[in-house]
């Protein structure tokens, strides 16, 4: 839906003031019973599937205004909560359930359109703009963002990512074993995705300054992140440390006006088309080469195009052998043509 999603969430969220989202990202809880009127509860476990695939944490019982959660003694529950508000939201807002139902899969879409609400309702930009504090955005700024909120290191790297203007990412390592934990990437607006760039499991260059930083050290430099398979690309990269992690912003233009020796490689962009695909339970962008049949790019999980799962599914009629859906065979296994 690309910018849709941005004028759906906007719409959701038109609903409340900006009073009320500021104190939501302060008190999920209480912001949710004492402002939008809604029953919270905790369960031992929500046991309901969402469609976009995987156990949810939390279920709406929107009708009587009733939000259940499962607890995680973790800032995780503060998502849930955020993700069924969301789907209050678009159930007390006209026009987004006409808008989603002209599109493929209205019932995934409407889980990621709650995911992006609840970032919003934990995330607000104002509470950004604050941590930022019209400071060039550095990675301390993630540590004290999820410090200061009730969004997790992932969800306040996501939101920081967005705030790099061009190709990088802002990501998070362990201290102890050097491997990002959580890397959230931000294409180039006109180029895309780099050809390399840190992942989740992917590790920190051995002898990296990056490594040895000390308790509130920072490290600003210009490195070369090496992925497994040996791409390699020159960022700019900025460290701090605390005692578990290492927090890291990557980005391909000099933020931090860094003294270098040498001038930085030109990033390479992947130039293989992306497409938006509905397979293994989720609705994704997925970058490849489309197959030459079907013309879908095949799943990241399970590994084929439309054809491929079309063909899994398939039956071989027991006379001709044409292989068709089970349900066009007869009772004795035949197709249509041989029946």
């Amino acid at each position: 839906m690309g910018n849709g999603t941005d004028r759906l969430v906007e719409r959701a969220l038109s609903g409340l003031t900006p009073e009320v989202q500021q104190a939501f990202a302060d008190d999920p809880i209480g912001t949710a019973t004492s402002h939008l009127g809604l029953r919270v509860a905790e369960v031992p476990q929500v046991s309901e599937q969402r469609v976009s695939g995987g156990h949810c944490d939390g279920v709406s019982f929107l009708d009587h205004g009733v939000l259940l959660y499962a607890r995680t003694k973790s800032k995780r529950e503060n998502f849930t909560i955020a993700h069924e508000v969301g789907h209050w939201l678009i159930d007390n807002t006209s026009g987004i359930y006409d808008r989603i139902a002209e599109q493929p899969n209205p019932l995934i879409i409407i889980e990621s359109l709650c995911d992006r609400i609840a970032q919003q309702l934990l995330l607000p930009e104002a509470t950004i703009d604050r941590v930022l504090d019209g400071e060039v955005l550095r990675a301390e700024h993630l540590q004290k963002l999820s410090r200061m909120t009730h969004a997790s290191r992932a969800a306040s790297s996501i939101a920081l990512a967005r705030r790099l203007p061009g190709a990088g990412a802002v990501a998070f390592a362990s201290r102890d074993t050097g491997a990002i934990e959580y890397s959230s990437i931000q294409p180039h607006p006109e180029h895309g995705w780099p050809t390399a760039f840190p992942w989740p499991g992917q590790e920190l260059p051995t002898g990296s300054p990056l490594l040895n930083l000390g308790f509130g050290q920072r490290s600003t430099r210009l490195s070369a992140w090496i992925t497994p398979w040996r791409a390699t690309a020159d960022f700019y990269t900025d460290g701090f440390a605390d005692d578990y992690y290492v927090y890291l912003v990557f980005s391909d233009t000099n933020l931090w006006n860094i003294t270098t020796g040498f001038a930085a490689q030109a990033l390479s962009f992947d130039q293989r088309p992306t497409q938006t695909i509905t397979c293994c339970g989720r609705t994704r962008q997925v970058r490849g080469f489309p197959c030459s049949r079907c013309r879908q790019i095949e799943c990241p999980t399970c590994h084929e195009c439309a054809c491929d799962k079309r063909r899994t599914q398939e039956s071989a009629c027991a006379q001709c052998g044409n292989l068709v859906l089970p349900h066009l065979l007869d009772a004795d296994g035949l197709c249509e043509l041989c029946a």
